[in-house]
């Protein structure tokens, strides 16, 4: 005799109770609470008392990681915390006296680190990171949140501001249809004098280089400490150019014959862009959705 309804719904909200228990609630919001908490009137930089707690932020979102396994948001918040990781030379610093700054070190254990501040480093707090990504054919989520699926058919500015532009390009996925999918990707990091010089790089459906298109992996002094540089995630399907003076963060990635792109920047950047046409400020135009934003 087979189930009832009633007996299947049972078993489903079960097996949904089960699984909640097991995977947990996604709670990167804590984690970021607690360092704002923690490093509130500290000096921000390359120094050990903030490194020890930049270790703690980074440890508590990785204690996240499978519970928040399909959350953008948590995937934005991992790779901006480690960038700062990176980009205030953290792991260095710790491993000076043999401590990696998770075992219940306080910061009045150390001194303030005489390591020079990075001239090129984020000077902001970059505690809430906003998400722009477009994917799909092709799916849209700007940095306010929203949702839209769009046209936009050829070369499109996806962000322009006076530290780095993003054009895409989108052919139709087939003949008469109206949707599109991204088939090029060109990143502009503009020259900064103190830094670096501009660097480009191109992406396209059928090559993902692992490189600028001058050859070279990074904009900057030296490679320990670059301005900005690409790195390859995974080979051929993967890479992510980080921009260090804005901890900023664009991830590229191959899917199929069609590209995807997510951009991570502090909101505090975003506030200071101009609202111009830029897919990831304004979304699409709405001559250009092809359905409802969803929020």
């Amino acid at each position: 005799m087979g189930w009832s309804l009633f007996e299947w719904l049972l078993l489903w909200v079960l097996c949904r109770l089960l699984i909640a228990e097991e995977i947990g609630v996604c709670d990167t919001q804590s984690c970021i609470k607690d360092f704002s908490s923690r490093t509130r009137g500290l000096r921000e930089g390359p120094n050990r008392p903030y490194c020890v707690h930049l270790k703690h932020y980074m440890k508590c979102v990785q204690e996240q990681s499978k519970a928040c396994h399909g959350n953008i948001l948590f995937h934005g918040i991992k790779i901006s915390v480690e960038t700062l990781m990176v980009n205030n030379r953290c792991e260095q610093i710790l491993a000076q006296e043999g401590h990696d700054g998770v075992d219940g070190e306080e910061e009045d254990a150390y001194p303030v680190s005489p390591l020079p501040e990075d001239p090129c480093g984020y000077k902001g707090p970059g505690l809430n990171p906003a998400h722009c990504g477009l994917f799909g054919d092709p799916h849209l989520k700007i940095f306010n949140g929203t949702f839209m699926t769009c046209r936009v058919k050829g070369a499109w500015p996806m962000l322009s501001s006076s530290h780095l532009a993003i054009q895409v390009t989108n052919e139709a996925v087939a003949p008469d249809f109206k949707a599109t999918a991204t088939t090029k990707v060109t990143v502009l990091i503009k020259s900064n004098p103190t830094c670096g010089p501009a660097k480009t790089y191109e992406a396209s459906s059928e090559s993902l280089p692992k490189a600028f298109i001058d050859g070279t992996t990074f904009s900057g002094h030296d490679l320990s400490h670059p301005f900005a540089n690409v790195t390859e995630s995974e080979s051929g399907r993967h890479v992510l150019i980080r921009i260090k003076s804005i901890n900023t963060v664009v991830s590229i990635r191959k899917i199929g014959n069609y590209l995807s792109v997510a951009v991570t920047m502090p909101e505090e950047i975003i506030e200071t862009m101009s609202d111009t046409m830029q897919l990831c400020i304004n979304g699409c135009p709405i001559s250009e959705q092809l359905s409802e934003a969803i929020h």
